[in-house]
């Protein structure tokens, strides 16, 4: 009975613990930007709403002038730089199949729940084709101090989601923001 009732405050302990350190981060988010690089894009816009001091919501919306080739892919890059530092890290470089990507979204744990947060606002289709002609969007995204691991120092970040169609950027979101503790 003593072990059980050690593990349960153990237990308590260490998800206050677990907690506090998650509020020890703050996300700042400065601009979210979409730059279209060729005439495949026909319409689009993209906003970034400040909804509280841990949340921010973007929204986005495009259309394509013709349906997306099989062999269109998404880049994906994070570079930051630590704010008591000089150089720029970078710490994500990932260029896969937009098609490739829809199929195996779910099953990389890291990024399900970015997924899961991306899916509930957007009318993007589960799988290919992307068809042209249609406006896609995703509607008030949460982006919240949650997705900040509370041991990172602060930083300053650029997340960039480039969209490729024979190897050619055709268009560009990005999101400018830092880490910073909390006092």
């Amino acid at each position: 009975m003593l072990t059980r009732i050690s593990i349960v405050l153990i237990t308590l302990g260490c998800m206050q613990i677990s907690q506090s350190a998650k509020r020890a981060v703050g996300l700042k988010l400065y601009n979210f930007t979409c730059t279209p690089y060729s005439n495949l894009i026909v319409d689009y816009a993209c906003t970034l709403k400040k909804w509280s001091n841990t949340e921010y919501a973007y929204s986005t919306m495009f259309k394509l002038r013709h349906q997306l080739s099989k062999n269109a892919e998404v880049e994906i890059l994070l570079d930051a730089k630590p704010s008591t530092g000089k150089n720029l890290m970078k710490l994500i470089r990932i260029r896969i199949s937009i098609c490739e990507a829809l199929n195996q979204m779910f099953s990389n744990p890291i990024l399900k729940t970015l997924m899961i947060e991306l899916f509930r606002t957007t009318n993007l289709p589960y799988a290919c084709p992307i068809n042209g002609n249609y406006m896609y969007n995703a509607t008030d995204c949460i982006i919240s101090d949650d997705l900040v691991p509370s041991y990172l120092v602060n930083l300053q970040f650029n997340f960039t989601v480039n969209f490729l169609e024979n190897r050619r950027r055709f268009v560009e979101l990005l999101i400018r923001g830092a880490t910073v503790r909390k006092k």
